[in-house]
């Protein structure tokens, strides 16, 4: 099997297969003409080298099958997320195998103990789980890879996510053009990389701003807290949910997506501090 094949029918399965509800898409018009303007030869042929490297990772880790058993109940859009986060921290150099381990395993352990530490479907429950997910993923991460592996991953995890919608209609606008499976989705991955660049080119607060819906600087927020916390906290034997109530009862955490909580204040202070926003 080809490498780039590989990648190529997985997200090609994912578009057409994994159902769910479509999240609103966190789109400027401008940027989207600016983004495919920025499309070049040799951008696409440093996409396809990235992919064949991540392609051979995934397939050499058996990605899918870890993360077979949480997949299902995903939307498309959240898989299709997670599979260009992990190209862009390919792309900016860390280490495939990290990247597959934070977002493999880490990533479902955060998963898995949010459901079990705090259960519940009431709107406060689906708040604290998320916030915990978050954090202890942060804390895992960095924890077992170190502050700048954990950090960029993260990072670019949240931009996977929210642009993964722009990139997927983008990959059905190159189809509906006539071009191949294969050429839209190395279309579709420089298209998605241009969106993430064009962010990090703001220079503007207010600009900057409007990229991030409040679940994005939420979740940003949260990862970042449970990474600091894990290098602040040094040797620790007790119960991480004790040690996560304590960012939590003292206001160290963004709560809930509300503008109480994502306040102007805090996207300043994000904005301000690139190691919270740019890998």
């Amino acid at each position: 099997m080809q490498l780039i094949s590989f990648v190529m029918s997985a997200l090609m399965l994912l578009f057409q297969v994994v159902p769910g509800v479509v999240p609103a898409a966190h789109d400027v018009d401008d940027v989207s003409a600016q983004a495919q303007a920025m499309i070049t030869a040799e951008q696409l042929a440093e996409v396809d080298q990235t992919l064949e490297v991540l392609g051979e990772t995934l397939e050499n880790t058996q990605f899918a099958l870890q993360m077979g058993s949480f997949w299902p109940t995903f939307y498309t859009d959240f898989v299709v997320g997670v599979l260009l986060a992990m190209f862009y921290s390919v792309h900016d150099g860390m280490c495939p195998l990290t990247v597959v381990y934070i977002q493999g395993p880490l990533a479902a352990e955060a998963y898995t103990r949010g459901m079990i530490v705090f259960p519940g479907d009431d709107e406060d429950a689906v708040m604290i789980r998320d916030a915990y997910r978050h954090w202890l993923w942060g804390f895992r991460a960095a924890r077992h890879t170190g502050y700048d592996n954990a950090r960029r991953h993260t990072i670019n995890y949240e931009y996977g996510i929210f642009l993964a919608r722009p990139a997927i209609d983008y990959f059905e606008q190159v189809r509906e053009q006539g071009g191949s499976a294969t050429d839209a989705l190395r279309q579709a991955v420089a298209y998605a990389l241009n969106r993430r660049a064009i962010i990090f080119a703001e220079t503007e607060f207010e600009q900057w701003s409007v990229h991030f819906g409040n679940d994005d600087i939420m979740d940003l927020w949260n990862n970042y807290q449970g990474i600091v916390t894990a290098l602040d906290a040094g040797v620790f034997t007790g119960r991480l949910r004790d040690l996560f109530m304590q960012d939590w009862d003292g206001g160290l955490l963004i709560m809930n997506e509300t503008e109480e909580e994502v306040t102007r204040e805090r996207r300043q202070i994000i904005f301000k501090n690139p190691q919270l926003w740019m890998p």
